[in-house]
């Protein structure tokens, strides 16, 4: 159920101290190589986060500040992150744009 799901994202971020309504809250699903929208599948995040050394909360929020905020102020990291938003957002996997009230909501 989408909602459970955004529901329960809702309330990790805000355990992870990473307000709903920023950038970071996309950053995440990025850094973990969620293929989904919506969905962050277990694999994703278990092997992302055992690769980074993350084992901890407090380990989760110095990744998240310290590795994926960073990430998103460099050209690279920026770069990598714009497409693999757009193609997180399609919503078909022969699409080649994503619909205006997607962006706007972003």
């Amino acid at each position: 159920d989408p909602n459970v799901m955004q529901e329960k994202y809702g309330d990790f971020l805000g355990d992870i101290e990473v307000p709903e309504d920023e950038v970071g809250s996309f950053a995440i699903p990025w850094k973990l190589k969620a293929q989904e929208m919506g969905k962050i599948e277990e694999k994703e995040f278990v092997t992302t986060l055992s690769e980074e050394g993350v084992d901890s909360m407090a380990t989760l929020k110095s990744w998240v500040k310290s590795n994926v905020m960073k990430d998103l102020d460099t050209e690279r990291g920026f770069k990598d992150f714009y497409f693999w938003m757009f193609e997180y957002l399609k919503e078909e996997s022969k699409r080649k744009t994503i619909g205006v009230v997607v962006v706007v909501n972003c």
